[in-house]
């Protein structure tokens, strides 16, 4: 065997040894990470099954606890998840909701320029505050 091929074998086994440390340190991060987030805020349900497909990829017992796990909580179509839900919202999209306004004023015009109507609301405070505009 040359010392070309025994050089490239070896370059090959350090490559593959490299990407399994990779692959588990990776993957159980995520997965430690999600099952502390089960105590502590955060989405642990993203990032277990994420640790799990990582590890999936050369472990095969995270390939069927993940597989366990898809069996037993199956996603539906209609979760209501965003853009999902088959219930109408209760305001048109892209409306803000207003805020409520102080008791006699009227709500401000929507033909009029929202800075002058921003502008008309500072002034309202400073006159309230008894401070000249």
């Amino acid at each position: 065997m040359s010392w070309k091929r025994h050089s490239l074998r070896a370059f090959e086994s350090a490559r593959k040894t490299v990407w399994h440390v990779v692959v588990l340190v990776v993957g159980s991060g995520l997965l430690l990470a999600g099952i502390a987030m089960i105590v502590l805020p955060g989405p642990a349900f993203v990032f277990i099954p994420a640790g799990l497909a990582v590890l999936a990829t050369q472990y095969a017992w995270a390939r069927r606890l993940l597989n366990y796990l898809r069996d037993r909580l199956p996603l539906k179509a209609d979760s209501g998840a965003a853009g999902t839900s088959s219930e109408p919202s209760a305001e048109p999209p892209g409306e803000a909701v207003q805020p409520a306004l102080p008791e006699g004023q009227a709500p401000p015009d929507p033909a009029v320029d929202p800075v002058a109507v921003s502008d008309l609301a500072v002034d309202d405070r400073a006159k309230q505050r008894g401070q000249p505009s």
